[in-house]
């Protein structure tokens, strides 16, 4: 897996935290990333509280927090069932399991998110699960969000031999303002990335935030770099000033200064078109 990251992108793609201000001052950190979370409109900025504001963080080696998705499980037209498969089971194409079950990750050389394997060494130990009364909301605003791609999204463990998973949690962990780690993974080059999402109960965020953070944390697993003022695009440099409404759009977005990652779909140098990019990792439905 290639560690990738934004030195400005308010998500800490530096595996260090991301995390929610819920002062709302206006301090971009090098390893966290802010929000309001009281804010419905998500219009709080991103802070760090603890680190200087004057320098970003090492986004070269490790990557950042901010991935969880929401699924579409597809029917089965075969036997007339109109519901959803079993965990993506005869799913044909790019599977992310949004584990809100929590997990014991151990640490290997690379990624393994069936074996429960981590490549980054700050994300080894055990997570607790999701345990907030708003999982089905989020996890059907990310499904949303992930709607227009031929990729399915599943809370139950997946049935088949690869996938990406982003375990989910709800517990505080070092404060309430920490988000999680994660790994950009440039050209999505491992097929089964592991990743972190913190979204603490006492943070008291609002879903919509907790959505638009989790959408971001997944696009970074594929390879999606952070954007600048782009408040339609879930690729927003800040989670904070991201609009509740924001999709995967076709716009070119110049990525945050330091972005590592060749985007697959680009505009000019140096932008990015996250809808495309992801049609292009997973097709369209």
């Amino acid at each position: 897996m290639i560690g990738c990251f934004d030195p400005n992108d308010s998500t800490s793609e530096s595996g260090a935290n991301d995390s929610t201000d819920t002062s709302a001052s206006t301090t971009q950190a090098s390893l966290d990333e802010t929000s309001d979370g009281n804010d419905t409109q998500v219009t709080a900025t991103l802070t760090d509280p603890t680190a200087d504001p004057t320098t970003d963080a090492d986004e070269s080696t490790t990557a950042a927090q901010e991935s969880t998705s929401g699924a579409t499980d597809t029917a089965d037209s075969s036997t007339g069932d109109t519901g959803p498969l079993p965990a993506c089971g005869d799913f044909d194409g790019r599977v992310v399991y949004v584990n809100m079950a929590g997990a014991d990750l151990t640490m290997g050389i690379v990624d393994n998110a069936p074996s429960a394997i981590t490549g980054n060494e700050q994300l080894v130990g055990t997570w607790p699960g999701y345990t907030s009364a708003d999982a089905d909301e989020l996890f059907a605003l990310v499904e949303g969000h992930f709607a227009p791609y031929h990729v399915c999204l599943t809370r139950d463990e997946p049935q088949v031999p690869d996938y990406s998973m982003i375990v989910v949690s709800s517990e505080t962990h070092q404060n309430p303002n920490f988000i999680g780690f994660g790994i950009i993974d440039c050209e999505d080059a491992e097929l089964n990335s592991v990743n972190i999402v913190v979204l603490s109960e006492e943070a008291g965020l609002a879903t919509t935030t907790k959505a638009v953070g989790l959408s971001k944390h997944i696009g970074h697993m594929f390879g999606l770099d952070g954007v600048v003022d782009a408040p339609d695009d879930l690729m927003n440099q800040f989670v904070g000033t991201t609009l509740n409404g924001a999709t995967f759009t076709e716009t070119c977005y110049a990525k945050i200064a330091g972005a590592n990652c060749e985007s697959a779909v680009e505009c000019e140098a140096g932008e990015q078109q996250s809808g495309p990019y992801l049609e292009s990792i997973f097709g369209a439905n």
